[in-house]
């Protein structure tokens, strides 16, 4: 396990740009106080205006002011986990779950928006017709990657339906923590959805060597090897996600217990610094 800081430091980094941000805000509400109180006298329509004006923009001023708040203090406590095909990104979220923290797996609210009634069935139907839905209603997930394989403009249009709406479903969950919850958002393309920037300095990949890769995909995916170079051909390397990332989480063994210990030592790292 790597680390190229401590969390103590972020966190009065992430504070002084809240003070920032309130500054700046608050500077603004005083010129707009000024500006509309000298408008009344030169121009008392205009002034009127402003001055009634003015509660809405405190009102927007304070609304800015506690999202800020919420992203300073909870993302604080927040970290997102990554990694490359067969690393053991799914066993390292079990090992934070252990921990006591909470996760949220990225692919696992895809699941849920593609389900029955779910939030994207309506909107994927649309874009790419009837054909992908299953007869329960729910998005039949091998016919949808059949319509977006090799097609980029397809792909395009179906991240556009669920990036926001999982975005949006993090967000809930992460303003859901409690005070000293550590929470983890598990994403396996976080940094191919650009995603990585609300994370920056607090993102954790689980690494193994390309070997582990094809051993695990050919012998636990039953993959061939031929199949199992091209998949990894055709994702972000892993040493790529690990360059980009804050600590990396080392994983060629396939002994869980070794994982865990990795897992349990950055927590105890995350608690002292909270």
């Amino acid at each position: 396990m790597h680390s190229s800081h401590t969390g103590s430091r972020n966190r009065f980094v992430r504070v002084g740009f809240f003070c920032i941000h309130c500054l700046i805000f608050l500077l603004t509400a005083l010129v707009q106080l000024c500006y509309a109180i000298g408008s009344r006298w030169l121009d008392w329509p205009e002034g009127c205006l402003r001055a009634c004006a003015f509660p809405t923009f405190v009102f927007m001023l304070r609304t800015r002011v506690r999202v800020h708040w919420e992203l300073t203090f909870i993302m604080a406590l927040a970290f997102a986990l990554t990694g490359g095909i067969a690393c053991g990104k799914s066993m390292a979220e079990a090992c934070f779950s252990d921990c006591g923290c909470r996760v949220l797996d990225a692919d696992r609210v895809v699941w849920e928006l593609e389900a029955p009634d779910g939030e994207a069935v309506s909107a994927i139907a649309t874009a790419f017709g009837r054909t992908v839905l299953t007869p329960e209603g729910a998005v039949d997930r091998r016919a949808l990657a059949a319509a977006v394989f090799d097609d980029t403009e397809a792909r395009r249009r179906l991240e556009a339906i669920l990036h926001p709406m999982v975005r949006a479903r993090a967000d809930m969950w992460l303003r859901a923590a409690g005070k000293n919850d550590i929470s983890v958002f598990s994403a396996a393309l976080l940094f191919e959805c650009g995603w990585d920037a609300q994370w920056t300095d607090r993102i954790v990949c689980v690494s193994a060597s390309e070997a582990t890769q094809i051993r695990r995909m050919v012998s636990v995916r039953r993959m061939t090897e031929a199949a199992a170079r091209a998949r990894l051909a055709a994702q972000m390397p892993v040493g790529e996600k690990a360059r980009r990332s804050t600590w990396i989480l080392e994983n060629d063994t396939d002994d869980p217990e070794a994982l865990r210990v990795r897992v349990s030592a950055l927590v105890a790292q995350w608690r002292a610094g909270m």
